[in-house]
């Protein structure tokens, strides 16, 4: 059983990453801001970043995990494309959006390949609970 709070602060401890991936695209903390600086979303708790959607691909890191204790998923990705779609216009990146229940992924374990890709390479773009920046 995954519990988000510790997912959460494994992918807001970008040091891990360190060797694999040392430079991060701008994009990431771009989004990141403008989530914080302007309008929170309201149906997500978390955003995750991953670099990319299929093994030894290209990484582009727009494949966004959108975390919601939501039913209705469609309205996450509604919300989300509202609140980001500034952001993309200014720098032409546009992320996928992969929302997911919360739920559901506490019915994971730590060694499913999905949680294993988030443990891995994910950063954290956005938190309602974080209130500090991550590291």
């Amino acid at each position: 059983m995954i519990e988000l709070s510790e997912l959460i602060n494994i992918v807001s401890d970008r040091q891990r990453l360190r060797g694999r991936w040392d430079r991060l695209p701008q994009h990431i903390d771009y989004f990141s801001e403008f989530l914080r600086k302007r309008r929170a979303p309201t149906k997500t708790t978390s955003l995750i970043v991953l670099p990319y959607t299929k093994w030894q691909s290209k990484p582009d890191w727009k494949k966004v995990i959108a975390l919601s204790k939501y039913r209705t998923l469609f309205s996450v990705i509604e919300e989300l494309s509202i609140l980001l779609a500034p952001a993309v216009v200014e720098i032409g990146i546009v992320p996928q959006i992969i929302p997911v229940m919360e739920r559901s992924l506490k019915e994971m374990n730590w060694r499913t390949p999905f949680v294993r890709a988030i443990t891995d390479n994910g950063v954290l773009l956005f938190d309602k609970e974080l209130s500090i920046e991550p590291s």
